[in-house]
């Protein structure tokens, strides 16, 4: 388990934008999405399909888009 303000901390971001990333009010990019991954140990599409990032070829969210 880690705190909001101790993983802001370790992907460089305030801790008010990343709780605005997991309200969805702020748009995550994809290297807080991948660090986020890194950190919690888990795969980059599932960061990204929890954040609701949509696959513009099928219109799924992100439960396809792998990292390139």
């Amino acid at each position: 388990e880690i705190s909001l303000r101790t993983l802001a901390k370790k992907i460089d971001l305030e801790p008010g934008a990343l709780s605005l990333t997991l309200r969805g009010k702020r748009h995550m990019k994809l290297t807080e999405a991948n660090e986020i991954a890194l950190i919690l140990g888990v795969p980059l599409k599932d960061v990204l399909y929890n954040a609701g990032v949509e696959n513009v070829a099928t219109g799924e969210r992100g439960a396809k888009i792998e990292p390139q």
